[in-house]
């Protein structure tokens, strides 16, 4: 006899049967199934048993069964074998079922538990267990570890999701502006997401992150995460940056434009010869000796290497601000300004200092700059009206074009800490690289406070 609470759980259960079509379809088979499940289903392939599973969510249960088919020399094993159903599920739970008496049965040298069709549905709570796709799989974890895990259905839409480059200063300066609860993370298996509620306006919510490297690769993968995890409105990014010449400490830029520049194809320089063959160029020192490229020392005798070639540039752009944002932002512009400027008054950085909010062009490295004249001379080429320089922009931008289907809207921006020659944090005793993360912080408060997004 089936007692109520096992009943109320075979409703909830799909019921496979490995079985050719003729067996399946008898009516003593079908008695034998009987309707207790929620489903039940024939399946003889692996195509068969993946067409099953598309028609169910991922936390679905089944149950199956193999129709042994002793009397047939064990076709329902042969063919279960054939198809190779453990390579591709390989923590699979199958159970042997057959009209004949429950025991064991040898079927080339393996041997098989078979059980009887009369009463197997009694002991579905004892020896029979259920599983979902991802268990059949392999995906199983201890419970300690479900804790930990966060699947997709777990994480909630927030509205506003934020990214900084580093945790040290530019994520610091974040915690001036948003509470982040610690009971209030969010754990991957590989990643901490934090979230956090505007001071002062705490209808604001924010999921913010920040990569375990700089520079465009691992921000773009954190910023994808955060895209498909948790479908924001909105993808923020603060931080700081290097400057044009005619940008100052502080000032925050904020990005019209993001591009890259640092593409391109490298290949030899070459010359004709007088038999019009291509041919690598030589150098000659100035007695017209030519150079041997692996004797080259400098002053201090150290050996040195030359390569010449030609680097033939190319460059992507991403139009990057939003227009409607931009709209919202000009006629707030000047409110804002005002507003960052009296916090630094107020601040132990400046008495006297005031920065300046300037929308331009974003230029996008693969590498720190630290050169006299890089910037005019090869990056406002691309740009004349480049104002800023740094290393993950890109990506973001990247990012939210393919990422939740392109519904984000990326808004970057970020404040000068240098001129990308002689680089240094600090600069008579201002550390510029923490002022900059925090006007930029600010930035981004105002963005919420003046209600711009």
């Amino acid at each position: 006899m089936i007692n109520t609470e096992l009943y109320d759980r075979l409703e909830e259960i799909v019921f496979l049967l490995w079985d050719n079509e003729k067996d399946y379809n008898e009516d003593s088979t079908q008695k034998k199934i009987g309707d207790l499940f929620r489903a039940k289903h024939r399946v003889y392939s692996i195509d068969d048993l993946k067409n099953i599973f598309r028609k169910y969510d991922k936390n679905q249960e089944y149950i199956f069964f193999i129709h042994l088919a002793h009397n047939n020399e064990n076709e329902g094993h042969r063919t279960f074998v054939e198809q190779k159903i453990v390579k591709e599920y390989p923590k699979l739970k199958y159970y042997f079922i057959s009209r004949i008496d429950r025991g064991e049965i040898y079927a080339k040298k393996e041997k098989l538990n078979v059980y009887n069709w009369e009463g197997y549905r009694e002991e579905i709570d004892k020896i029979f267990i259920p599983q979902t796709v991802s268990e059949m799989e392999g995906d199983i974890r201890t419970f300690e570890e479900q804790k930990q895990v966060v699947t997709e259905i777990d994480f909630p839409k927030i509205k506003y999701a934020v990214i900084t480059a580093l945790f040290d200063d530019e994520f610091e300066e974040l915690k001036r502006i948003f509470d982040f609860p610690e009971d209030k993370e969010i754990h991957t298996k590989t990643k901490v997401f934090y979230r956090g509620y505007l001071k002062g306006k705490r209808e604001i919510e924010i999921i913010a992150a920040v990569p375990n490297s700089t520079g465009m690769l691992d921000t773009s993968i954190i910023a994808t995460q955060l895209l498909e995890f948790f479908k924001p409105d909105y993808l923020l990014m603060s931080g700081v940056c290097g400057g044009a010449e005619d940008t100052d400490f502080g000032d925050i830029v904020l990005a019209k434009q993001i591009f890259t520049f640092q593409k391109g194809k490298i290949s030899d320089i070459k010359t004709k010869n007088d038999k019009g063959e291509l041919k690598k160029i030589n150098l000659y020192d100035e007695k017209n000796n030519l150079i041997n490229y692996n004797k080259l020392f400098d002053d201090n005798g150290n050996q040195i290497s030359v390569s010449i070639e030609k680097f033939e540039r190319e460059n992507d752009s991403i139009i990057q601000l939003n227009s409607l944002v931009e709209d919202k932002l000009n006629t707030k512009l000047s409110d804002i300004k005002r507003s960052i400027n009296g916090a630094i008054s107020e601040s132990t950085f400046f008495k006297d200092k005031s920065i300046d909010i300037i929308l331009e062009p974003m230029a996008c490295s693969t590498m720190v700059i630290n050169k006299e004249g890089y910037f005019e001379d090869t990056i406002k080429v691309i740009h004349r009206k480049t104002a800023a320089v740094e290393m993950e922009s890109y990506g973001v931008a990247r990012a939210c074009q393919f990422a939740n289907n392109g519904n984000t809207i990326p808004i970057i921006f970020k404040s000068v800490m240098d001129k990308t020659v002689n680089k240094v944090d600090s600069v008579a005793g201002i550390n510029y690289k923490k002022f900059a993360a925090y006007t930029s912080a600010q930035f981004m408060k105002e963005l919420f406070m003046k209600n711009v997004i």
